[in-house]
Protein backbone atom coordinates (compact mmCIF):
# COMPACT_ATOMS: atom_id res chain seq x y z
CA UNK A 1 0.00 0.00 0.00
CA UNK A 2 3.01 2.62 0.77
CA UNK A 3 4.52 1.79 -2.72
CA UNK A 4 0.57 2.70 -4.11
CA UNK A 5 0.31 5.46 -2.00
CA UNK A 6 0.32 8.75 -4.60
CA UNK A 7 3.35 11.47 -3.59
CA UNK A 8 0.86 14.10 -4.70
CA UNK A 9 2.84 17.63 -3.62
CA UNK A 10 1.93 21.29 -4.23
CA UNK A 11 5.12 21.44 -6.16
CA UNK A 12 4.93 18.80 -8.78
CA UNK A 13 1.64 17.59 -8.81
CA UNK A 14 1.56 16.22 -12.04
CA UNK A 15 4.89 14.60 -11.82
CA UNK A 16 3.62 12.87 -8.73
CA UNK A 17 -0.24 11.49 -10.16
CA UNK A 18 1.96 10.37 -13.74
CA UNK A 19 4.85 8.65 -11.08
CA UNK A 20 1.45 6.78 -9.17
CA UNK A 21 -0.33 5.82 -12.46
CA UNK A 22 3.20 4.61 -13.39
CA UNK A 23 3.67 2.09 -10.57
CA UNK A 24 -0.06 0.99 -10.89
CA UNK A 25 0.75 0.50 -14.36
CA UNK A 26 3.25 -1.93 -13.68
CA UNK A 27 1.34 -3.88 -11.20
CA UNK A 28 -1.60 -4.60 -13.95
CA UNK A 29 1.34 -5.59 -16.60
CA UNK A 30 2.87 -8.32 -14.49
CA UNK A 31 -1.01 -9.07 -13.75
CA UNK A 32 -1.91 -9.36 -17.06
CA UNK A 33 1.17 -11.14 -18.79
CA UNK A 34 0.68 -13.97 -15.86
CA UNK A 35 -3.32 -14.26 -16.98
CA UNK A 36 -2.04 -15.34 -20.19
CA UNK A 37 -1.46 -18.75 -19.33
CA UNK A 38 -4.88 -19.65 -17.67
CA UNK A 39 -6.29 -17.29 -20.31
CA UNK A 40 -5.16 -20.41 -23.24
CA UNK A 41 -5.99 -22.96 -20.90
CA UNK A 42 -9.61 -21.96 -19.89
CA UNK A 43 -10.28 -20.93 -23.66
CA UNK A 44 -10.70 -17.49 -22.80
CA UNK A 45 -7.85 -16.19 -24.97
CA UNK A 46 -7.61 -17.84 -28.41
CA UNK A 47 -4.58 -19.21 -29.38
CA UNK A 48 -5.11 -17.78 -32.99
CA UNK A 49 -4.66 -14.16 -30.78
CA UNK A 50 -1.83 -14.65 -28.50
CA UNK A 51 0.64 -12.27 -30.52
CA UNK A 52 -1.95 -9.62 -30.87
CA UNK A 53 -1.97 -10.09 -26.69
CA UNK A 54 1.33 -9.61 -26.46
CA UNK A 55 1.93 -7.42 -28.79
CA UNK A 56 -0.48 -4.91 -26.50
CA UNK A 57 0.76 -5.99 -23.65
CA UNK A 58 4.11 -5.33 -24.76
CA UNK A 59 2.83 -1.26 -26.00
CA UNK A 60 1.74 -0.92 -22.28
CA UNK A 61 5.58 -2.03 -21.09
CA UNK A 62 7.11 0.69 -23.73
CA UNK A 63 4.59 3.27 -22.70
CA UNK A 64 5.13 2.92 -19.20
CA UNK A 65 8.61 2.83 -19.31
CA UNK A 66 8.39 6.05 -21.44
CA UNK A 67 6.37 7.38 -18.68
CA UNK A 68 9.05 6.89 -15.97
CA UNK A 69 11.59 8.35 -17.65
CA UNK A 70 9.91 11.61 -18.40
CA UNK A 71 9.39 11.84 -14.77
CA UNK A 72 12.75 11.72 -14.18
CA UNK A 73 13.82 14.29 -16.31
CA UNK A 74 10.50 16.86 -16.37
CA UNK A 75 9.26 18.05 -13.24
CA UNK A 76 6.65 20.51 -14.97
CA UNK A 77 4.61 17.89 -16.64
CA UNK A 78 1.43 19.37 -17.96
CA UNK A 79 -2.15 18.40 -16.79
CA UNK A 80 -3.08 17.28 -19.91
CA UNK A 81 -0.18 14.19 -20.04
CA UNK A 82 -2.31 12.95 -16.51
CA UNK A 83 -5.23 12.15 -19.21
CA UNK A 84 -3.49 10.68 -22.10
CA UNK A 85 -2.30 8.16 -19.32
CA UNK A 86 -5.68 6.71 -18.34
CA UNK A 87 -7.17 7.43 -22.28
CA UNK A 88 -4.07 4.70 -22.70
CA UNK A 89 -4.98 2.70 -20.08
CA UNK A 90 -8.27 2.70 -20.95
CA UNK A 91 -7.92 1.53 -24.30
CA UNK A 92 -4.98 -1.13 -23.78
CA UNK A 93 -7.50 -2.87 -21.34
CA UNK A 94 -10.24 -2.42 -23.86
CA UNK A 95 -7.78 -4.26 -26.50
CA UNK A 96 -7.25 -6.99 -24.16
CA UNK A 97 -10.92 -7.52 -23.28
CA UNK A 98 -11.54 -7.54 -27.10
CA UNK A 99 -9.12 -10.42 -27.87
CA UNK A 100 -10.70 -12.25 -24.70
CA UNK A 101 -14.50 -12.43 -24.91
CA UNK A 102 -15.37 -8.73 -24.84
CA UNK A 103 -17.73 -7.76 -21.67
CA UNK A 104 -18.29 -11.13 -20.93
CA UNK A 105 -15.04 -11.28 -20.01
CA UNK A 106 -15.09 -11.55 -15.66
CA UNK A 107 -12.44 -9.11 -15.48
CA UNK A 108 -14.65 -6.35 -17.64
CA UNK A 109 -16.04 -4.65 -14.26
CA UNK A 110 -12.76 -3.82 -13.65
CA UNK A 111 -12.37 -1.11 -16.71
CA UNK A 112 -14.82 0.93 -14.26
CA UNK A 113 -11.47 1.18 -11.96
CA UNK A 114 -10.03 3.55 -14.35
CA UNK A 115 -12.92 6.02 -14.01
CA UNK A 116 -12.97 6.01 -10.47
CA UNK A 117 -9.14 6.84 -10.37
CA UNK A 118 -10.04 9.39 -13.71
CA UNK A 119 -12.51 11.29 -10.89
CA UNK A 120 -10.23 11.38 -7.83
CA UNK A 121 -7.42 12.98 -9.89
CA UNK A 122 -8.10 14.39 -13.43
CA UNK A 123 -9.63 18.06 -13.31
CA UNK A 124 -13.26 18.52 -13.65
CA UNK A 125 -12.66 19.10 -17.89
CA UNK A 126 -10.85 16.30 -18.23
CA UNK A 127 -13.18 13.90 -15.74
CA UNK A 128 -15.74 14.55 -18.07
CA UNK A 129 -13.97 13.72 -21.40
CA UNK A 130 -12.56 9.98 -19.52
CA UNK A 131 -15.98 9.20 -18.54
CA UNK A 132 -17.28 9.98 -21.73
CA UNK A 133 -14.46 7.99 -23.28
CA UNK A 134 -15.45 4.73 -20.96
CA UNK A 135 -18.76 4.58 -21.67
CA UNK A 136 -18.53 4.58 -25.89
CA UNK A 137 -15.39 1.85 -24.47
CA UNK A 138 -17.99 -0.25 -23.01
CA UNK A 139 -20.73 0.51 -25.43
CA UNK A 140 -18.61 -0.63 -28.75
CA UNK A 141 -17.15 -3.80 -26.55
CA UNK A 142 -20.91 -4.92 -25.56
CA UNK A 143 -22.21 -4.19 -28.86
CA UNK A 144 -19.65 -5.79 -31.26
CA UNK A 145 -17.12 -7.76 -29.46
CA UNK A 146 -19.67 -9.70 -26.48
CA UNK A 147 -19.67 -13.19 -27.26
CA UNK A 148 -20.03 -16.39 -25.16
CA UNK A 149 -16.99 -18.00 -23.75
CA UNK A 150 -17.32 -22.18 -24.38
CA UNK A 151 -14.14 -22.75 -21.99
CA UNK A 152 -12.43 -26.60 -21.97
CA UNK A 153 -12.87 -26.94 -18.49
CA UNK A 154 -17.03 -26.28 -17.87
CA UNK A 155 -17.29 -27.78 -14.46
CA UNK A 156 -14.33 -25.25 -13.17
CA UNK A 157 -16.23 -22.07 -14.73
CA UNK A 158 -18.60 -21.36 -11.61
CA UNK A 159 -14.72 -21.53 -9.60
CA UNK A 160 -12.82 -19.62 -11.97
CA UNK A 161 -15.85 -16.71 -11.61
CA UNK A 162 -16.14 -16.53 -8.11
CA UNK A 163 -12.19 -16.35 -8.08
CA UNK A 164 -11.88 -13.28 -10.72
CA UNK A 165 -14.98 -11.26 -8.70
CA UNK A 166 -12.94 -12.01 -5.76
CA UNK A 167 -10.02 -10.44 -7.56
CA UNK A 168 -11.70 -7.48 -8.78
CA UNK A 169 -13.49 -6.72 -5.60
CA UNK A 170 -10.12 -6.93 -3.57
CA UNK A 171 -8.44 -4.42 -6.70
CA UNK A 172 -11.25 -2.08 -6.18
CA UNK A 173 -11.10 -2.02 -2.31
CA UNK A 174 -7.34 -1.60 -2.29
CA UNK A 175 -7.47 1.14 -5.28
CA UNK A 176 -10.29 3.45 -3.49
CA UNK A 177 -8.22 2.42 -0.56
CA UNK A 178 -4.86 3.87 -1.91
CA UNK A 179 -6.71 7.03 -3.39
CA UNK A 180 -8.62 7.78 -0.13
CA UNK A 181 -4.71 7.73 1.77
CA UNK A 182 -3.42 10.01 -1.06
CA UNK A 183 -6.31 12.61 -0.66
CA UNK A 184 -5.81 12.43 2.99
CA UNK A 185 -1.83 12.78 2.66
CA UNK A 186 -2.22 16.20 0.51
CA UNK A 187 -5.05 17.30 3.19
CA UNK A 188 -2.27 17.20 5.75
CA UNK A 189 0.43 19.03 3.53
CA UNK A 190 -1.79 21.71 2.60
CA UNK A 191 -2.23 22.34 6.24
CA UNK A 192 1.08 21.99 7.09
CA UNK A 193 2.35 24.52 3.89
CA UNK A 194 0.00 26.91 5.36
CA UNK A 195 0.92 26.91 8.91
CA UNK A 196 4.70 27.30 7.17
CA UNK A 197 2.89 30.29 5.39
CA UNK A 198 1.86 31.56 9.00
CA UNK A 199 5.37 30.96 10.10
CA UNK A 200 7.26 32.61 7.61
CA UNK A 201 4.68 35.61 8.01
CA UNK A 202 5.47 35.85 11.39
CA UNK A 203 9.18 35.52 10.98
CA UNK A 204 9.05 38.42 8.19
CA UNK A 205 7.15 40.45 10.72
CA UNK A 206 10.08 39.38 13.27
CA UNK A 207 12.59 40.69 10.85
CA UNK A 208 10.66 43.99 9.82
CA UNK A 209 10.45 45.00 13.39
CA UNK A 210 13.97 43.94 14.15
CA UNK A 211 15.62 45.97 11.22
CA UNK A 212 13.29 48.98 12.72
CA UNK A 213 15.11 48.15 16.35
CA UNK A 214 18.45 48.13 14.63
CA UNK A 215 17.82 51.32 12.61
CA UNK A 216 16.51 53.11 16.78
CA UNK A 217 19.14 51.86 18.83
CA UNK A 218 22.45 51.99 16.55
CA UNK A 219 22.95 55.60 17.10
CA UNK A 220 22.43 55.97 20.87
CA UNK A 221 24.57 52.74 21.07
CA UNK A 222 27.43 53.78 19.41
CA UNK A 223 27.33 57.47 21.70
CA UNK A 224 27.48 55.22 24.65
CA UNK A 225 30.46 53.25 23.27
CA UNK A 226 32.14 56.86 22.63
CA UNK A 227 31.74 58.36 25.76
CA UNK A 228 32.85 55.13 27.54
CA UNK A 229 35.59 55.34 25.68
CA UNK A 230 36.40 58.79 26.40
CA UNK A 231 35.85 58.31 30.25
CA UNK A 232 38.06 54.84 30.34
CA UNK A 233 40.67 57.13 28.69
CA UNK A 234 39.98 60.04 31.43
CA UNK A 235 40.10 57.37 34.44
CA UNK A 236 43.50 55.80 32.75
CA UNK A 237 44.90 59.37 32.95
CA UNK A 238 43.63 60.49 36.44
CA UNK A 239 45.30 58.00 38.62
CA UNK A 240 45.56 54.28 39.98
CA UNK A 241 42.64 55.40 41.97
CA UNK A 242 39.89 55.55 39.22
CA UNK A 243 41.59 52.26 37.98
CA UNK A 244 38.48 50.40 39.25
CA UNK A 245 36.23 52.88 37.13
CA UNK A 246 38.23 52.53 33.74
CA UNK A 247 37.58 48.70 34.25
CA UNK A 248 33.95 49.09 34.87
CA UNK A 249 34.14 51.36 31.48
CA UNK A 250 36.06 48.81 30.09
CA UNK A 251 33.22 45.72 30.59
CA UNK A 252 30.81 48.72 29.82
CA UNK A 253 32.40 48.74 26.35
CA UNK A 254 32.49 45.09 25.70
CA UNK A 255 28.96 44.92 26.13
CA UNK A 256 27.86 47.80 24.09
CA UNK A 257 30.25 45.75 21.26
CA UNK A 258 28.30 42.52 21.86
CA UNK A 259 25.04 44.57 21.41
CA UNK A 260 26.44 46.64 18.41
CA UNK A 261 27.27 42.84 16.76
CA UNK A 262 23.67 41.39 17.17
CA UNK A 263 22.11 44.60 16.09
CA UNK A 264 24.49 43.79 12.74
CA UNK A 265 23.23 40.73 12.59
CA UNK A 266 19.46 41.45 12.62
CA UNK A 267 20.25 44.21 10.34
CA UNK A 268 21.66 41.59 7.48
CA UNK A 269 18.73 39.15 8.18
CA UNK A 270 16.37 39.77 5.15
CA UNK A 271 14.96 37.02 3.26
CA UNK A 272 12.32 38.54 1.26
CA UNK A 273 11.14 36.45 -1.43
CA UNK A 274 11.48 39.54 -4.04
CA UNK A 275 14.49 41.14 -2.91
CA UNK A 276 16.72 37.82 -2.57
CA UNK A 277 19.36 37.78 -5.82
CA UNK A 278 19.49 33.72 -6.80
CA UNK A 279 22.56 32.74 -8.56
CA UNK A 280 23.27 29.65 -10.99
CA UNK A 281 25.93 27.69 -8.51
CA UNK A 282 27.03 24.26 -7.49
CA UNK A 283 26.19 23.73 -4.02
CA UNK A 284 28.37 20.74 -2.97
CA UNK A 285 31.66 23.50 -4.24
CA UNK A 286 29.47 26.32 -2.06
CA UNK A 287 29.64 23.75 0.70
CA UNK A 288 33.66 23.01 0.43
CA UNK A 289 34.29 26.69 0.42
CA UNK A 290 32.92 27.56 3.32
CA UNK A 291 34.41 24.69 5.21
CA UNK A 292 37.95 25.79 4.08
CA UNK A 293 37.07 29.67 4.83
CA UNK A 294 35.76 28.18 8.46
CA UNK A 295 38.84 26.05 8.85
CA UNK A 296 41.35 28.80 8.75
CA UNK A 297 40.10 30.29 11.57
CA UNK A 298 42.88 29.25 14.53
CA UNK A 299 39.87 28.49 16.86
CA UNK A 300 39.40 25.92 14.92
CA UNK A 301 42.46 24.44 14.94
CA UNK A 302 41.40 21.19 17.26
CA UNK A 303 38.39 20.42 15.08
CA UNK A 304 38.38 18.23 12.45
CA UNK A 305 35.82 17.86 9.52
CA UNK A 306 34.57 15.10 7.93
CA UNK A 307 32.86 15.96 4.61
CA UNK A 308 30.18 13.48 2.56
CA UNK A 309 28.92 15.14 -0.57
CA UNK A 310 27.52 13.89 -3.85
CA UNK A 311 28.82 15.11 -7.29
CA UNK A 312 27.83 18.40 -8.67
CA UNK A 313 24.77 19.39 -7.77
CA UNK A 314 24.09 22.81 -9.81
CA UNK A 315 20.99 25.40 -8.54
CA UNK A 316 19.46 28.15 -7.97
CA UNK A 317 20.30 29.51 -4.15
CA UNK A 318 20.86 32.84 -2.54
CA UNK A 319 24.95 32.33 -2.04
CA UNK A 320 25.86 34.95 0.51
CA UNK A 321 23.06 34.04 2.93
CA UNK A 322 23.53 29.91 2.02
CA UNK A 323 27.21 30.91 2.61
CA UNK A 324 26.12 32.44 6.47
CA UNK A 325 23.99 29.99 7.20
CA UNK A 326 26.63 27.10 6.61
CA UNK A 327 29.05 29.35 8.69
CA UNK A 328 26.88 29.91 11.58
CA UNK A 329 25.85 26.10 12.10
CA UNK A 330 29.39 25.66 11.83
CA UNK A 331 29.89 28.15 14.80
CA UNK A 332 27.48 26.60 16.76
CA UNK A 333 28.25 23.36 16.43
CA UNK A 334 32.33 24.06 17.16
CA UNK A 335 30.70 25.85 20.29
CA UNK A 336 28.70 22.42 20.98
CA UNK A 337 31.95 20.44 21.24
CA UNK A 338 33.55 23.19 23.25
CA UNK A 339 36.33 23.93 20.16
CA UNK A 340 37.50 20.00 20.06
CA UNK A 341 36.19 17.08 18.27
CA UNK A 342 34.95 16.06 15.25
CA UNK A 343 31.95 17.48 13.05
CA UNK A 344 30.23 15.96 10.06
CA UNK A 345 28.89 17.70 7.39
CA UNK A 346 26.88 15.98 4.65
CA UNK A 347 24.19 16.78 1.64
CA UNK A 348 21.67 13.87 0.49
CA UNK A 349 19.82 14.16 -2.44
CA UNK A 350 15.96 13.30 -0.74
CA UNK A 351 13.75 12.59 -4.24
CA UNK A 352 13.39 16.28 -4.85
CA UNK A 353 14.54 17.74 -1.34
CA UNK A 354 18.43 18.10 -0.90
CA UNK A 355 18.96 17.50 3.20
CA UNK A 356 22.69 19.21 3.96
CA UNK A 357 23.23 17.69 7.81
CA UNK A 358 25.62 18.96 10.27
CA UNK A 359 26.64 17.04 13.13
CA UNK A 360 28.40 17.43 16.32
CA UNK A 361 29.72 14.92 19.28
CA UNK A 362 28.42 17.75 22.38
CA UNK A 363 25.82 17.35 25.11
CA UNK A 364 22.84 17.79 22.35
CA UNK A 365 20.17 20.13 22.49
CA UNK A 366 18.02 21.34 25.42
CA UNK A 367 14.34 20.22 25.33
CA UNK A 368 12.92 23.92 25.43
CA UNK A 369 15.40 24.79 22.43
CA UNK A 370 14.10 22.04 20.34
CA UNK A 371 10.50 23.08 20.96
CA UNK A 372 11.00 26.78 20.06
CA UNK A 373 13.36 26.27 17.01
CA UNK A 374 13.92 29.11 14.57
CA UNK A 375 12.85 31.73 17.32
CA UNK A 376 15.20 34.64 17.32
CA UNK A 377 16.93 34.38 21.26
CA UNK A 378 16.12 30.97 21.38
CA UNK A 379 19.65 29.46 22.52
CA UNK A 380 20.89 28.16 25.66
CA UNK A 381 24.63 29.69 25.69
CA UNK A 382 25.97 32.02 28.13
CA UNK A 383 26.82 34.77 25.34
CA UNK A 384 24.47 33.10 22.50
CA UNK A 385 21.85 34.74 20.29
CA UNK A 386 20.09 31.81 18.83
CA UNK A 387 19.62 34.42 15.54
CA UNK A 388 22.52 31.46 13.54
CA UNK A 389 19.30 28.53 13.93
CA UNK A 390 16.86 31.61 13.31
CA UNK A 391 18.65 32.81 10.07
CA UNK A 392 18.64 29.45 8.91
CA UNK A 393 15.45 28.51 9.50
CA UNK A 394 13.95 31.75 7.58
CA UNK A 395 16.02 30.74 4.67
CA UNK A 396 15.49 27.03 4.71
CA UNK A 397 11.75 28.41 4.35
CA UNK A 398 12.41 30.55 1.77
CA UNK A 399 13.70 27.65 -0.47
CA UNK A 400 10.78 25.62 -0.08
CA UNK A 401 11.95 23.67 2.65
CA UNK A 402 12.42 23.64 6.82
CA UNK A 403 14.97 23.22 9.44
CA UNK A 404 15.23 20.46 11.49
CA UNK A 405 17.55 19.58 14.36
CA UNK A 406 17.48 16.24 16.86
CA UNK A 407 20.03 14.85 18.93
CA UNK A 408 22.02 11.98 18.45
CA UNK A 409 22.77 8.74 20.15
CA UNK A 410 24.68 8.59 22.61
CA UNK A 411 25.70 11.80 22.26
CA UNK A 412 25.89 14.88 20.14
CA UNK A 413 23.05 16.55 17.75
CA UNK A 414 22.35 16.76 14.14
CA UNK A 415 21.36 19.84 12.58
CA UNK A 416 19.48 19.37 9.08
CA UNK A 417 18.78 22.06 6.50
CA UNK A 418 16.07 21.15 3.60
CA UNK A 419 15.70 23.11 0.89
CA UNK A 420 14.11 22.18 -2.57
CA UNK A 421 16.78 21.46 -5.80
CA UNK A 422 15.30 23.68 -7.43
CA UNK A 423 14.23 27.17 -7.24
CA UNK A 424 10.27 27.25 -6.17
CA UNK A 425 8.68 28.82 -3.32
CA UNK A 426 5.87 30.50 -2.21
CA UNK A 427 6.19 34.40 -2.16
Amino acid sequence: MTWLSSPITPIYENSAKIAWLTRLRWIVIILQSLSLIPGVLLDFVHTDNIGIYIAVISSALAFNTASQLMTKTDNEVRSGWVTVQLFFDVSQFAALLCLAGGWKNPFSSLILIYAAIGGAILSKPNKLRLAAYVIVVIFVIQKFFSFDLDTNYPGLDVYVNSLVQATVVISIVLMLASISKSLINREKMLVEIKDRHLRMDRLRAIGTLSAAFCHQMASPINSIKLRASRLKRRASEDGDCLRSISDDIASIGVSVERCEAVLKKLTNISLDPDQVIFQDQDICELITTCVDIWKKDPLHRKISIELDLPGPIYMQIPGVMMTQAILDLLDNATEACDYEGLIRVSLHPVQKMLHLVIEDEGPGFAADILQRLGEPFNTSKEYGNGLGLYHASLLAQLLGGRLEIANRQPQGAAVTLIITKERRFES
